[in-house]
């Protein structure tokens, strides 16, 4: 069998290897794993070996690349000096140098002393080649300034330079050779200064500087203005209570609220270390040699300080700067990095609630609140501030504030969704542009989809159950989005009790100062908001109640049944999610007061619209004969069953009832329906008896003769209307059956007055079992109403 066994080199394909039998397959596949795990140790060992020279190689690019930059920087530079107009305006220079000695000399031949003409030719040439040395090194300190700046070199080395150039042009100033366009150089080297000073205001307030850095554009900073080094802490203190201003105020992001905590805190601690020397020795450096004699300006080769030095004047030569410097005792140093805190902390704070209005999400302000405060506790027992307290305070004043605003104005969602139910019953005029309830039992249900659990076919049976139309689904979305956010409000509120403080102070922080910032953190801050939570849905609540009270007094009477079912369907479905955890319960009793009077308005519709059917449970004055008095059984006889009237009328109240939802027919509802149904019907037996009685006196004053031929018949007639009347009777026990509800109110315990139709006891006893035991077999037929 091994013979058999191909080789996996020769096949083509991996249909080849299929080929074969399956044990063969499984001896191929063997084979190949094998191969493929020795080929894998073999590249691992080979990647190994030659890993440490791959790194080495990399490397040696690197460094090659680098010098190869140094070599092309430093070629560039000889090339931009040795070119040949440079080198033909040095040598024109030291001609013209030369030509004046040998002018002098030549006019002092012509002199009656030789010795004097001579002196007077020394000072000539001398007065001649220190203005122009003077003017010479004024041009190339203006230009070396200029490219300090632009390739953002050494402020130090670019304010030496202006000193220079300050006291050259006080020196050209008093010098009546000078030429004209000094005073060009002089509006320069104004402009110059002002761009310096710019510049180490751009250092100072960055929060990316150095301590080394820092001091360098300190002394810069005295050096072009000849000020103090407490004059120089103090500039650079405005600068950061700016520069902390504006980072809150030009970031569009509250991340510049962050930024600008640090740079307090880093200024804090930066001026702290700046009183403490660094400063006063850095400036004490500056002042113990002259400017001339400095080595980075020797060594700086634009200035050609190795030709020029010996013509320039002495006092510019020899000029030291000076610069006050002293330490400040601690007691001085404290308040004054008290006082600069307080005051810069009071503009943070003001400046950070402005800004912070701007932003509305509840989980970024709470994200940028863990910030601020582990960027304080960190540091909070080494930064010297004026109240480490109040800085605790201040910052959760901060976030409490915007945090506060934003749950305060939660309650405005809630009032955009009463303005969204008053605009849609508006708008509510008839069943096709109105909210219609789709029927259950609609063909078009069985061809939803089934796919995924049939998701899409549960959630259209249970809102076509509750009466969801397109309009309703569209508000109940509004309502639903606006319970998420206040949901995921209120539990990020419980998620600030989770947050672990403690290992984020400083260790040598004191236990009290631990436990107190623990207990505000953690307690008093998610309680404050819990609280204002609470309140702010409690207030929103409250105000759509009353939105939609007004809108039931603002109901006109054409549609008002179908805008009060559409009303009482939109407080349902907000009731019934309201976060109980949040109120603490009190979504019982939210429009509570309103859905009874929407429940009257919808029961006194229904039973207007069955009052013709109503009316025709009295029978006709002249009728022949009572309905279904055939079907009367017993002895004496009496009905069985009601009229086809009442049995009409009940089934008509209950299309009635189902055409409009059966989501809506609560006990509540169905005990206020049934009262209203009650009530027109005493109506109706009130206005008839009353008829009765009126037809009664008015019969009494006719003439004999009429009173004969009534006689004639009254027998006949008194039957049918008695007859008439027991199966009214019976009728109308069968219908206070229907309307008995289990609800005891006030509207359950009234009755259907039936005084005027009283017959004898053992007949009404008879009639009453009867309409019960009839009551009892046909209640299912009436669905609602049986319940």
């Amino acid at each position: 069998m091994a013979a058999d066994t191909p080789d996996a080199i020769t096949l083509n394909s991996w249909e080849d290897a299929f080929k074969y039998p399956v044990p063969t397959v499984r001896r191929l596949e063997q084979e190949l794993r094998r191969d493929a795990e020795s080929n894998r140790d073999k590249l691992r060992s080979l990647v190994g070996v030659k890993y440490r020279d791959l790194l080495e190689t990399a490397q040696t690019i690197v460094d090659m690349n680098t010098d190869i930059q140094q070599v092309e920087s430093t070629l560039s530079s000889i090339g931009r000096r040795c070119n040949p107009r440079s080198i033909a305006r040095k040598n024109d220079h030291i001609h013209e140098l030369n030509n004046d000695g040998f002018k002098s000399g030549k006019r002092s031949a012509h002199g009656a002393d030789p010795r004097d003409t001579c002196n007077r030719a020394n000072v000539t040439i001398d007065d001649g080649r220190q203005l122009k040395a003077h003017l010479c090194l004024l041009r190339s300190c203006t230009n070396s300034i200029v490219k300090i700046i632009r390739e953002r070199g050494s402020v130090v080395l670019a304010a030496k330079l202006l000193v220079v150039s300050r006291l050259l042009l006080k020196a050209l100033s008093h010098n009546e050779n000078a030429p004209p366009f000094v005073n060009s150089l002089k509006k320069n080297l104004a402009s110059l200064r002002a761009t310096l000073l710019n510049r180490i205001k751009l250092r100072l307030s960055a929060a990316s500087i150095t301590t080394d850095k820092l001091v360098q554009a300190l002394c810069a900073f005295c050096l072009a203005t000849s000020s103090s080094s407490n004059d120089a802490i103090r500039h650079f203190c405005d600068v950061r209570k700016n520069a902390i201003g504006e980072q809150i105020t030009e970031n569009i992001h509250s991340d510049g609220v962050l930024i600008a905590l640090q740079l307090y805190l880093q200024t804090l601690r930066q001026t702290d270390h700046l009183l403490n020397g660094p400063l006063s020795a850095a400036l004490e450096k500056l002042t113990t040699q002259p400017l001339l004699a400095d080595p980075e300006i020797l060594c700086f080769g634009e200035l050609n300080m190795d030709l020029l030095k010996p013509w320039i004047l002495e006092d510019i030569r020899h000029f030291t700067p000076w610069i006050k410097y002293n330490d400040i005792p601690k007691s001085e140093r404290s308040t004054q990095l008290q006082t600069w805190s307080k005051n810069t902390f009071k503009l943070f704070s003001s400046q950070a609630k402005l800004k912070l209005e701007a932003f509305q999400n509840f989980e970024d302000i709470l994200d940028l609140r863990k910030k601020l405060l582990e960027s304080w506790l960190i540091v909070q027992s080494s930064t010297p501030t004026h109240s480490n307290l109040e800085v605790l305070e201040g910052l959760r004043d901060i976030i409490n504030h915007q945090l506060i605003l934003i749950l305060q104005g939660q309650s405005e969602g809630i009032a955009n969704l009463g303005r969204e139910i008053t605009s849609a019953i508006s708008c509510l005029s008839t069943k096709e542009n109105g909210n219609i309830r789709n029927s259950l039992w609609d063909p078009k249900l069985a061809s939803v989809d089934f796919s995924e659990g049939a998701k899409s076919f549960k959630s259209e049976v249970v809102n076509r159950s509750l009466g969801r139309g397109t309009e309703s689904l569209r508000l109940l979305d509004s309502y639903q989005t606006w319970l998420r956010a206040v949901e995921a409000r209120a539990s990020l509120i419980h998620g600030m009790k989770a947050d672990n403080w403690e290992d984020i102070v400083e260790d040598d922080s004191d236990e009290d100062v631990i436990d107190h910032i623990y207990g505000c953190l953690t307690e008093d801050d998610p309680a404050l908001l819990q609280e204002e939570h609470q309140n702010s849905l409690k207030k929103g609540f409250k105000g759509l109640q009353a939105a939609l009270t007004d809108v039931i007094n603002l109901f006109p009477e054409s549609h008002k049944a179908l805008k009060a079912v559409f009303l009482l369907r939109m407080i349902r479905e907000i009731r019934n999610k309201i976060p109980s955890k949040l109120l603490d319960g009190e979504q019982l009793h939210f429009a509570r007061n309103m859905t009874p009077e929407l429940h009257t308005i919808i029961a006194t519709d229904i039973v207007t619209q069955l009052s013709t059917h109503i009316t025709k449970l009295k029978p006709l004055k002249n009728i022949l004969r009572c309905s279904g008095r055939t079907l009367w059984e017993g002895k004496p006889e009496l009905p069985v069953q009601p009229s086809s009237a009442a049995f009409k009328l009940l089934r008509k109240l209950e299309v009635s009832m189902e055409d409009l939802g059966p989501d809506l027919w609560n006990p509540t509802a169905l005990s206020v329906l049934k009262a209203e149904f009650k009530r027109a019907i005493n109506k109706l037996l009130e206005d008839s008896h009353a008829k009765e009685l009126a037809d009664s006196k008015t019969t009494s004053s006719e003439n004999g003769v009429a009173q004969q031929e009534q006689q004639t018949f009254s027998g006949d007639d008194s039957s049918t209307q008695q007859d008439c009347k027991i199966q009214l009777l019976f009728d109308l026990m069968y219908l206070e059956m229907a309307m008995k509800s289990n609800t005891a109110t006030q509207e359950n315990s009234m009755t259907i007055h039936t005084e005027a139709l009283q017959a004898e006891d053992e007949t009404m006893e008879t009639l009453r079992k009867r309409s019960i035991a009839y009551w009892e077999r046909t209640r299912l037929l009436f669905g609602l109403l049986g319940c």
